[in-house]
């Protein structure tokens, strides 16, 4: 049956080329391609594939990043050096998170550390949870401030920070609980008067050469901060017991009459050598404390006093001359003058110096 309509439309094709001035190469084009047409197989309209549309695809949500419990334990505190501006530490680090291709060990770094030993290090799993801990020995800096030494707190920081994953795929957090300084941690001349452990994120400017990184990067870290105050009262008493008898010694002169020329001279030398007594004072102290750029609290005492002294001397010079124009009486009431404001003056500056830097420990 095909065959036949093969035929007839050949036949058809054949005699509108009689007719019609069409090149016999087209009509047998034209022939052959219809003759192919209904050899063809007819496929039912319900048979035929649909055409397929692109899907739209979904945007992924963003993955929220995996958490990983953190904490410090402070097994030691030890070697405060402000001329160093560090302080040592021994300490427990420990890690617990669901990342197998994360190795917590040898990614977190110490942060403020100038030196540091890994003492001990393991890693193992525990109910699907992967739990790495470390000991470390720290070398850590601190900028020391001693402007108010010796009535003096501060807030030490062990500050770790995750090396290779950024934040979006890892975020420490802190184990609060667990984290706290050993009840042994004892320190010489120091009260502990707090311990905080917080996360941070930092950002940084650049990408470290990420390919797939923009506008910079940010990394997950934490910080445990240990709260310190100096033991101040013995110590004061001895890094100013020295200026405080040299002042004591300078306003007591001022009964030493100045009519004479021999006590005149003797009162002289004697206000000088506490003049140089409490220079010497001061670099012991210095040596004690450490140098700082800042005007300490034993620096206002010692330069308070080095005012006090000069001005005994220039009194004592005045005294001197009215003895010398026969005013004994003025020169008298003039020492006396001299010793009660000396006396009361500095005592007053001194408990405010004193009030002053005490008062920032409470802060």
């Amino acid at each position: 049956m095909q065959g036949r309509h093969s035929v007839l439309s050949i036949s058809i094709v054949l005699a509108l080329g009689l007719t019609l001035p069409i090149s016999p190469r087209l009509l047998a084009q034209s022939a052959l391609c219809s003759a192919r047409a209904e050899d063809s197989p007819v496929i039912p309209t319900s048979e035929k594939p649909a055409l397929s549309t692109p899907s739209l695809e979904k945007s992924e949500e963003k993955k929220s990043p995996e958490k990983c419990k953190t904490g410090i334990y402070i097994v030691s505190l030890y070697d405060l050096n402000p001329n160093d501006s560090t302080f040592s530490s021994d300490f427990w680090i420990w890690f617990n998170h669901k990342l197998p291709d994360a190795d917590m060990i040898k990614s977190v770094e110490l942060k403020n550390a100038k030196e540091y030993t890994k003492l001990v290090t393991d890693t193992g799993t525990i109910k699907d949870i992967i739990w790495s801990t470390e000991k470390v020995k720290a070398k850590l800096f601190h900028e020391w401030s001693i402007a108010n030494f010796p009535f003096d707190s501060h807030r030490l920081k062990i500050i770790i920070e995750e090396g290779l994953k950024d934040s979006d795929e890892l975020i420490f957090e802190p184990d609060k609980e667990n984290s706290k300084v050993s009840k042994e941690v004892n320190l010489d001349g120091w009260k502990i008067t707090g311990f905080e452990i917080e996360k941070t994120t930092v950002e940084y400017d650049s990408t470290f050469g990420d390919p797939e990184g923009k506008d910079g990067s940010t990394y997950t870290g934490l910080v445990a901060t240990i709260s310190i105050t100096r033991d101040a009262m013995s110590l004061f008493y001895k890094l100013h017991i020295g200026v405080y008898i040299a002042f004591l010694i300078t306003v007591l002169a001022f009964f030493m009459e100045t009519s004479s020329e021999d006590i005149f001279s003797g009162r002289i030398g004697l206000i000088v050598a506490m003049l140089f007594a409490s220079i010497l004072n001061a670099q012991s102290a210095e040596s004690t404390v450490g140098q700082s750029l800042d005007m300490t609290l034993i620096d206002k005492i010692h330069s308070t006093t080095y005012c006090y002294i000069f001005i005994a001397i220039l009194l004592t010079l005045l005294s001197r001359y009215l003895s010398s124009q026969e005013k004994d009486v003025l020169a008298k009431r003039l020492n006396i003058t001299a010793f009660v404001l000396f006396v009361s003056t500095y005592c007053g500056i001194n408990y405010w110096l004193i009030a002053s830097a005490a008062s920032s420990v409470a802060k």
